[in-house]
């Protein structure tokens, strides 16, 4: 069946249950192998189905401001491979952010690529070191206090400051690294439908630093989105974190059931932006549906 043709999917995403334990016990994963006597995780999550709508329909009327989200056009034909690869789109990324948002400056502070695959089959060993898997659980990838936590460990702290004090948010800009995606797509969350009771803050702990996110409760009132056969050229920009504390977009990787079977796996990268803008420039401070003020920079 064309893309065009299906408004929507039913499909299961996996949210976190909700649980007592948490109300004494933070919730929190362990990447690695943990401690003697400590379980790699206390959380626990639950599948729910879900109406998940294409955006094929109409995707131009997202906008990060009304949305949290949008795809934009952004062609890159060059590799994305290598660590040298990757810097260089990440450059790329920042001066194409920054004419698009508008904005005063954008530095790319991470990437991530992520491999779709199946439990227990193993990658190259480059791949293992460079690629993490799809994720299937729906989360928001940074918290507000984790937020200015990644701009004071990634700049040095006279630039920290600086865009602490100005007017500036977080953007996450996720393209496939194949020519069409047809398996694991990622469904994103409309902001205005994702209440602050729906999210339950959770540490992620590596051997070397701790962070903290949020996952997902259900609530039959989000409204979850895709956008069907996305193309390499289709980027999906997402706010991460918003001025004066806006909250990010809910998303996660769902395994589409009109997808065919023999279908290509999905390979993607995701970049993490540090975003300011102006006080004297074209963007201007108006209210989201949420009730907090955005940048208005579309």
């Amino acid at each position: 069946m064309a893309s065009h043709h299906i408004k929507a999917v039913q499909a299961n995403l996996l949210y976190m249950l909700p649980d007592s334990l948490h109300e004494t016990t933070k919730p929190y994963y362990i990447a690695g192998i943990p401690p003697a006597g400590r379980k790699q995780s206390n959380e626990t999550f639950v599948p729910k189905e879900t109406e998940i709508i294409n955006a094929r329909w109409n995707e131009r009327k997202f906008s990060i401001k009304e949305n949290g989200f949008q795809w934009v056009n952004c062609p890159f034909k060059s590799a994305v491979e290598s660590v040298d690869d990757c810097q260089k789109y990440m450059r790329y990324m920042e001066e194409f952010l920054k004419e698009h948002l508008n904005a005063e400056q954008v530095y790319a502070y991470e990437y991530v690529i992520r491999q779709q695959r199946e439990h227990g089959v193993s990658l190259q060993a480059r791949d293992r070191r460079e690629t993490k898997r799809t994720i299937h659980t729906a989360h928001l990838d940074i918290t507000p206090r984790c937020a200015t936590d990644k701009v004071r460990s990634y700049l040095p702290p006279e630039e920290a400051e600086r865009l602490l004090q100005s007017n500036w948010q977080i953007v996450n800009a996720w393209r496939p690294l194949v020519d069409v995606v047809k398996s694991q797509p990622l469904a994103v969350c409309h902001s205005a439908s994702l209440r602050e009771k729906d999210l339950i803050a959770c540490d992620m702990i590596y051997p070397h630093v701790t962070t903290e996110i949020f996952h997902v409760l259900h609530n039959p009132n989000q409204k979850w989105y895709f956008l069907r056969e996305q193309k390499q050229d289709e980027v999906l920009l997402m706010r991460n974190y918003g001025p004066n504390g806006a909250l990010g977009v809910a998303h996660t990787a769902f395994n589409d059931p009109t997808s065919e079977p023999e279908a290509q796996a999905r390979r993607s990268i995701e970049l993490r932006c540090f975003v300011s803008y102006s006080l004297n420039g074209n963007s201007k401070m108006v209210e989201d549906t949420t009730g907090r003020e955005v940048l208005e920079h579309d």
